[in-house]
């Protein structure tokens, strides 16, 4: 099981549909689901509205292509909550 926090607009997709109230997700990865980006087919989330992706609490270049074998919880982040780099 995968808990996923769904973060600004992507909260819509969450149970409540509500982009203004805390979203956590149970997610079981289906047979065959490899990556984020998979897992997030499966629940009806366009990968390309998921700007960063956090894997057991930190940041992954990876981002929807990171692997999930190991995760238990996922961050995921819009675009408008996209990460800073100085």
């Amino acid at each position: 099981m995968i808990e996923m926090r769904l973060y600004g607009t992507l909260r819509r997709y969450g149970p409540t549909g509500n982009p203004r109230v805390e979203c956590v997700v149970q997610a079981e990865a289906a047979p065959g689901d490899e990556t984020v980006r998979d897992l997030l087919a499966g629940l009806g989330i366009p990968p390309g509205e998921v700007a960063s992706v956090f894997i057991n609490g930190r940041w992954t270049s990876a981002g929807v292509d990171a692997p999930i074998a190991g995760v238990t919880r996922l961050g995921l982040f819009p675009a408008e909550m996209s990460l800073l780099y100085v």
